[in-house]
Order: structure tokens, then sequence, then C-alpha cells
């Protein structure tokens, strides 16, 4: 009711901050994993792949089509689900546009200054 609205309101601004610290802690970190020559977790190994063929377009343009459409099948499956949608979706939108140019950029900057053994 009203007291749980007036306890979010009033707790809003540390909300923001501590959401958008953990989406950019946890971009950087997913980055930093993808590109550290270790192997990756399949759903990350997928957009991989998919990337491949298409030698010309950039792997950030294709990791975020394949993140969106993973919150595209999540949204359609939410539609059956008895409890609706769950979760943030905000932060799967922030995520699926931030972690293809992050792994870019975290790949660029690991590639001349961490991972160049010359």
């Amino acid at each position: 009711g009203l007291h749980d609205f007036m306890m979010i309101s009033q707790n809003l601004p540390w909300r923001i901050v501590i959401f958008a610290l953990a989406i950019l802690f946890f971009v950087i970190s997913a980055a930093t994993y993808m590109n550290a020559q270790l192997g990756v977790a399949p759903y990350d190994a997928l957009a991989i792949i998919i990337a491949r063929p298409f030698k010309k377009v950039p792997f950030f343009f294709i990791r975020i089509l394949f993140d969106l459409s993973g919150i595209g099948i999540g949204l359609l499956a939410s539609l059956v689900n008895p409890l609706g949608r769950q979760g943030s979706l905000l932060g799967s939108v922030i995520l699926a546009f931030a972690i293809g140019p992050a792994v870019t950029m975290v790949g660029k900057f690991m590639e001349k200054h961490i991972l160049n053994f010359d």
C-alpha cells in the first residue's frame, strides 16, 4: 500500500545508484571473462558462432540483436507464465545494449595491455 510506496520512493536514489553500479560492474566483468581466452558459456558462444559468417558486421551489433531476441523470447514466455513477467525488463534491455560494445572495448584494451605477450 501507501507505506510500501513511501519506502520505495525514499530509497529510490540509492536504489538507482546501486542498480547503475551493479550494471556497470556486471558488464565489465562479463566482457573481461569473454575476452580472457579461457572459453565462454554456451549462451555467449552462440553469439560468437552466429557472428562468424558475418565478418563485415561488427560483433557488438550481432550481440545486441542476439540479446534482444533472448529478451523477446522471455517476454513471449511470460505471457503463458501464471506469475507474469519476472525480473527487471529495464536491466535486461540495458544489458542487451551494453554487453556487446563492452566486449569490443574491453577486448581491445586487453589485447593491447594484458594479452600482448610480445
